[in-house]
């Protein structure tokens, strides 16, 4: 956050003006961040927006129904409702699929701390909290 922004919350907080000023300021400044560095990708009719920080992830992002097509085919052939666990779940690109093409309940682990972040980016853009 540059100290121009920060100047502003903090006039925000100083002045008391309502919430609903503060979230639009608040969205207003993050939100072209997270959209600018995002993909949307399609499989088999089903629509995925990836969270693409890094070049590696824009790779990954770019090559996703051809890097490991027999996973994606095995999610293919689960029922509906089921319950996946995703081990490894790196920055979620499978746990993604299998509740937007499946409605999959999904429990997603992954250790590494560099990808927690883009796994929650991920689960937020395609709206599937709780899943």
């Amino acid at each position: 956050m540059s100290f121009t922004n920060l100047q502003k919350y903090l006039f925000i907080l100083k002045n008391n003006l309502n919430i609903k000023k503060m979230l639009v300021l608040a969205f207003s400044l993050v939100l072209p961040i997270i959209l600018k560095h995002k993909k949307i990708v399609f499989h088999k009719k089903t629509k995925i927006t990836f969270f693409i920080p890094t070049r590696l992830l824009y790779y990954r992002a770019d090559t996703f129904s051809q890097k490991e097509p027999e996973t994606l085919a095995w999610i293919d052939t689960f029922q509906k409702n089921s319950v996946f666990w995703d081990i490894g779940a790196n920055v979620g690109l499978y746990s993604i699929y299998a509740v937007k093409s499946k409605n999959c309940n999904v429990v997603a682990f992954e250790p590494s701390i560099l990808n927690i972040e883009t796994l929650i980016k991920n689960i937020n853009l395609n709206i599937v909290t709780g899943k």
